[in-house]
């Protein structure tokens, strides 16, 4: 979503419970390569290929490839409704030791809200 004044605010309500920030193109393809799924017919369906793309959104929002995925959600292009309905939600794992808490510095107690760019490092953390 893109990050203007209304949506500042919303997330200022919930900050004390989540981390966010802006990610990466870095990120966002490393997340479609490893954890992405299409939603298809209410089934989930792997992104192994650009084939699976083409076939779903080649006509109705011009999106070819993985690229094409990664370009529109890193810029919240004009198709991000397409895009978001035929994304499956990301499976991310929680950090289950102390040590993984304690190495990305996220244990009870702990800052939440808005990580700016640090958003990368605790995201790949998790995958």
């Amino acid at each position: 979503m893109k990050y203007d004044v209304n949506t500042r605010k919303a997330l200022h309500l919930i900050e004390p419970w989540v981390l966010y920030g802006p990610p990466s193109k870095a990120l966002i393809l490393d997340l479609i390569q490893r954890r992405g799924h299409a939603k298809i017919d209410g089934q989930k369906i792997p992104l192994t290929d650009n084939t699976v793309i083409e076939k779903s959104l080649g006509q109705e929002g011009d999106i070819l490839c993985v690229q094409d995925l990664v370009e529109e959600l890193h810029t919240v292009g004009k198709n991000i409704h397409i895009v978001l309905r035929f994304l499956w939600p990301f499976q991310l794992e929680p950090l289950r030791t102390k040590y993984q808490r304690d190495k990305l510095n996220l244990k009870e107690g702990s800052e939440y809200g808005d990580r700016g760019e640090l958003i990368d490092e605790i995201v790949r953390g998790i995958l």
